[in-house]
Order: C-alpha cells, then sequence, then structure tokens
C-alpha cells in the first residue's frame, strides 16, 4: 500500500486527497483497528437498512439500490465480495437517514447519523 491515510485525506506522493484510493477500505479499516470485521459490519449495516426499507415500502432490494446508489445491484454486489468505500458508507447511510420512513424505527445496531442543527 502506498501512501497514508491522516483522518482528512490520504497522502500520496505529496499531495492529499480527501477521498480513499478504491479497493483501501480494508486497509484503512485494518489502519484504525477495524480490520475485515469492520467492514463487514459496515456492509451488514447498510444490507440490514436496505432490506428494511425495502421490505417497509413494498420495493425491491434493486429498486432500493437503484434509488440510493444509481445502480439495481449495489447491495447484491456487498452481499458477496465486494465492499464499499467509507465515502459510499457515509453516503448511502445519510441518504437512508433523510428518507427514513418516520414509522419505521432505526435499527438500534446501526448508527444514525448525527442531525445537524437548523441554523437559525
Amino acid at each position: 500500500m502506498s501512501g497514508r491515510w491522516f483522518g482528512c485525506g490520504w497522502a500520496r506522493d505529496g499531495a492529499v486527497t480527501p477521498w480513499a484510493p478504491r479497493g483501501m477500505v480494508r486497509a484503512l479499516l485494518a489502519e484504525i483497528g477495524g480490520g475485515a470485521s469492520a467492514n463487514d459490519d459496515i456492509k451488514g449495516h447498510l444490507i440490514a437498512l436496505a432490506e428494511m426499507f425495502a421490505r417497509h415500502s413494498g420495493r425491491s432490494l434493486a429498486t432500493v439500490s437503484n434509488l440510493v446508489s444509481g445502480g439495481g445491484r449495489f447491495f447484491e454486489r456487498l452481499r458477496g465480495e465486494a465492499s464499499c468505500t467509507l465515502r459510499t458508507y457515509e453516503r448511502v447511510l445519510t441518504w437512508f437517514d433523510g428518507n427514513w420512513p418516520a414509522d419505521l424505527p432505526w435499527p438500534a445496531d446501526v448508527p444514525r447519523p448525527k442531525q445537524k442543527k437548523d441554523a437559525a
């Protein structure tokens, strides 16, 4: 692995980018003490949210996947060997937070994004 994660971005060849290179999520998780089990947790969170949302809304998982990520196979791939970046995890989690039905409890084992206070 070339480069290093600094919390604000990935440093490589003297430049810091605000994202990790594709396929580096496992390396990042290992560096922060997560490893493969943390990656499985991240995948599990997204899949659990997607399945609950699909069941509650009467939509297929592929339709929910298309709404969330623009691709109908996103959650199908996560069930397999695919992983996602931390940025994608945060984006998908934020989508679910903003679109979560009021009458459906958020799963207790999935961290919910912190609500932003309205600027008044």
